[in-house]
C-alpha cells in the first residue's frame, strides 16, 4: 500500500526535494547512522514536509544557530573570539590565497591562550577548496587573493568574496 508517495518499507516511493531544474548538481548528504526510534521521529517531522527529508534537513539547517561548545582554561570559561586563516591553491604556474575571516575560536581571559575546534577548522578548509574548484569549473577570473567571511558562508547562496 502507498500512502502519500511513502510504501510500506516507509521508504519513498518518488523522489522529493527541490526540482531538477532548480537543482541542475546533486549533493547528497553522507549516510548517518540512526537509532530506530530516531528514524521514526525523522520520518514523522518529515511528514510535516509533505514526506520530504531533503525539505526537512535544509528548515533543520538553516534555522540551527552555530555557536561554539563551552570550553574552560585557567579554571574560567573562556571568550569566543574571531580569527581568520589562510589557504593556498596552485593551479598550473598560478599561485592563489584564499583567506577566510571571522572564524571563532576560543580565548582564555586570564592567559590569552587560544584554542581551535578542528572539526571546524577542517570543515572550513573543505568549504574552502569546495568554492575554489566551484570558481575553476565555472571559469571565473580569480583573483591571487580572495577574502571569504565564515558568516556568510553559513548561509545559502554565493558567498560574498573581496580581493585583496
Amino acid at each position: 500500500m502507498m500512502v502519500n508517495g511513502i510504501g510500506e518499507d516507509g521508504g519513498n516511493m518518488a523522489r522529493r526535494g527541490r526540482p531538477k531544474s532548480d537543482n541542475p548538481r546533486s549533493f547528497t548528504v553522507p549516510e548517518v547512522r540512526l537509532t530506530r526510534e530516531e528514524i521514526r521521529m525523522f520520518k514523522l517531522k518529515a511528514g510535516f514536509f509533505g514526506g520530504s527529508t531533503a525539505a526537512l534537513i535544509r528548515r533543520a539547517v538553516e534555522s540551527f544557530t552555530p555557536q561554539l561548545q563551552e570550553n574552560v582554561c585557567c579554571g574560567e570559561a573562556m571568550e569566543v573570539v574571531n580569527t581568520e586563516e589562510s589557504y593556498p591553491f596552485s593551479v598550473g604556474d598560478e599561485n592563489y590565497m584564499v583567506t577566510v575571516k571571522n572564524i571563532p575560536v576560543w580565548r582564555c581571559r586570564k592567559c590569552g591562550e587560544i584554542e581551535v575546534d578542528l572539526m571546524l577548522l577542517a570543515a572550513v578548509e573543505e568549504v574552502v577548496t569546495e568554492e575554489f574548484e566551484q570558481m575553476l569549473l565555472n571559469r571565473k577570473n580569480i583573483p591571487g587573493e580572495t577574502v571569504l567571511d565564515f558568516n556568510e558562508l553559513l548561509h545559502t547562496g554565493a558567498p560574498q568574496t573581496a580581493s585583496v
